[in-house]
């Protein structure tokens, strides 16, 4: 059984350096291997990292920068002209990554429940990734992977595709429209893969698989499982991680040369998307 890989890289946005996604991806750019690249359309820069986290001594830190007095609180990414050349390249697949990755109200950015204030923030997004990168966005990657459930009804209605936590271990099987709990349901008892349909719109579950502070290895072992089980593993990665340790580079391109040399193929959400649906 050949395993599919949906590697998706999340938190790219004005900020973010054309330099850093070519460093942490160069095997698979010399590669031509498709990479997924959930972009921020605006983000939101006055976020702030908890209080002791290492980066805090650092002078950027993306996504979370910290808006100097008088500095705009926003950067829509039609301006990081070197990155959306690098996006446009044969290798990457732009994915809408929520609006502007910011809290509101104390909840994450598609947890709230104010339909018209989600479907602005949609197709402000849309709008702008379409602009900057020449076609509008088929999926969707909500912060955090966290939706309420009038989030999900509005994505359904604009995306081909979304990306969900493990359903079943989480509370987002709460927020899950009704109309979803066949199609989930079907899926599970059949004991297929971290995929299920509704209405052509795709959900993929990502089932643990993300890279972050450090925990590489862990990863690995758990990637090395899934790829022997099932035929879709999703793995989410965040490039401005490898800032904080130079060694940690090393271990990412390891990781990724043990999928190259295995029976995989990396995907793109489109080319899944068509191969499922049919």
């Amino acid at each position: 059984m050949r395993t599919y890989i949906v590697l998706r890289e999340d938190d790219a946005n004005a900020t973010t350096r054309s330099e850093d996604i070519e460093r942490v991806y160069e095997p698979l750019i010399k590669l031509k291997i498709p990479v997924n690249v959930a972009v921020i359309p605006s983000v939101y820069c006055a976020n702030k990292l908890p209080e002791g986290h290492p980066l805090l001594s650092k002078q950027k830190y993306y996504p979370y920068i910290q808006a100097s007095e008088g500095e705009d609180k926003y950067l829509s990414v039609n301006g990081a002209k070197k990155l959306i050349s690098l996006f446009n390249g044969e290798n990457f697949e732009v994915l809408q990554h929520g609006y502007s990755h910011e809290r509101i109200h104390n909840c994450f950015e598609f947890g709230i429940k104010d339909t018209q204030e989600l479907e602005s923030r949609v197709l402000k997004g849309k709008h702008i990734l379409e602009v900057s990168f020449g076609k509008k966005p088929r999926f969707f990657v909500a912060p955090h992977e966290y939706f309420s459930k009038e989030a999900f009804k509005v994505a359904t209605k604009n995306f081909a595709g979304t990306f969900v936590p493990l359903v079943s271990r989480r509370s987002f099987l709460h927020d899950l429209p009704v109309g979803f709990f066949p199609s989930y349901f079907i899926q599970k008892t059949m004991g297929k893969d971290f995929y299920f349909f509704k209405d052509n719109f795709m959900v993929l579950e990502t089932r643990g698989l993300y890279l972050l502070n450090g925990n590489i290895n862990d990863c690995m072992k758990l990637a090395q499982r899934l790829i022997q089980r099932f035929k879709i593993v999703v793995i989410v990665n965040h490039y401005w991680q490898y800032s904080l340790d130079e060694d940690l580079i090393k271990s990412w391109f390891n990781f990724l040369d043990s999928l190259i040399k295995c029976n995989c193929r990396f995907i793109s959400c489109t080319d899944l998307y068509e191969k499922l649906g049919t």
